[in-house]
């Protein structure tokens, strides 16, 4: 592999360290960091993730091979090699990347919706009984995110013309906010309900930071369509997924231990949606 690395992107000295089932190279002091691209993964859609964050200084840079592409295929695989930056400071910062006249199109997110709690139940079908902490919970997650739908289905406001779209991101961690692989294009109401969730779950001064995140953020956002995606507990369920498939408990535990503390945040969230445009109530929260 080294040599490779060597013939396609001319390192000097490169060697690797693995951390956290990831393959980092190290060369003159730089760090890199090489992804295997599964088969599963667009490549249309990287490109143009690529083309979009390329031009901002706070994107970590994909590094282009000796054939100038941001493909490389090694041994019948593909990879792509990222050169990370660490100097830059995560900061929460909405780029918006192109216009359109567009309205925003909620049933696309309830047949995800309706698609992932399908999807999880049939799951369990094969696993119920097998871990207790999942059999005392799947129940009450199934019923918030069902509760999301129909607050989305049964709440539609005036439909509204949207012609801004945003860098948003597939996933909240710190250390991949910057990866150019970990954006998608979306609209803002994703990213405001990912990071207050994000809030949550870091458990740092979250009642505080959340208010400032809301009060300060100048985004045109529909705030039903916030607390709709808010409500939805994504976060269990693909932590539910990861238990099963790794069989480790501790992290869905952890998140099961919050839940009633998950339920007063979104009580706090509401009151402060509710200054912004007033919005139907769910009355059991």
């Amino acid at each position: 592999m080294i040599n490779k690395l060597n013939y396609y992107y001319n390192l000097n000295k490169p060697y690797i360290i693995k951390y956290k089932n990831k393959n980092y190279i190290k060369s003159e002091n730089k760090l890199y960091l090489l992804y295997e691209i599964d088969n599963k993964r667009n490549k249309q859609e990287i490109i143009e993730a690529y083309e979009l964050t390329k031009k901002y200084a706070e994107y970590e840079k994909v590094v282009l091979n000796k054939n100038n592409t941001i493909f490389t295929i090694i041994d019948g695989k593909t990879f792509i090699l990222i050169k990370k930056n660490y100097s830059k400071k995560y900061k929460s910062q909405n780029r918006i990347v192109h216009k359109e006249t567009k309205w925003l199109d909620k049933s696309n997110w309830i047949t995800l919706w309706k698609e992932k709690i399908d999807y999880i139940e049939k799951i369990y079908k094969n696993i119920k009984g097998k871990y207790i902490v999942i059999d005392e919970s799947i129940n009450y997650i199934i019923g918030m995110a069902e509760v999301a739908i129909c607050y989305l289905v049964n709440n539609s406001t005036e439909q509204k013309e949207r012609n801004l779209k945003y860098i948003c991101r597939k996933n909240y961690d710190e250390s991949e906010y910057y990866n150019p692989l970990n954006v998608v294009i979306d609209y803002p109401e994703r990213e405001i309900s990912e990071m207050l969730k994000k809030i949550f779950l870091d458990n740092e001064s979250k009642n505080e930071k959340a208010i400032q995140y809301l009060r300060k953020n100048t985004l045109n956002y529909d705030p039903i369509c916030v607390y709709a995606r808010l409500l939805f507990p994504n976060f269990y369920l693909n932590e539910y997924i990861n238990s099963i498939k790794y069989k480790k408990l501790k992290k869905i535990r952890n998140i099961i231990n919050r839940l009633n503390e998950y339920e007063q945040y979104t009580k706090l969230i509401y009151n402060i949606l509710n200054e912004k445009e007033k919005i139907p109530k769910i009355n059991w929260l």
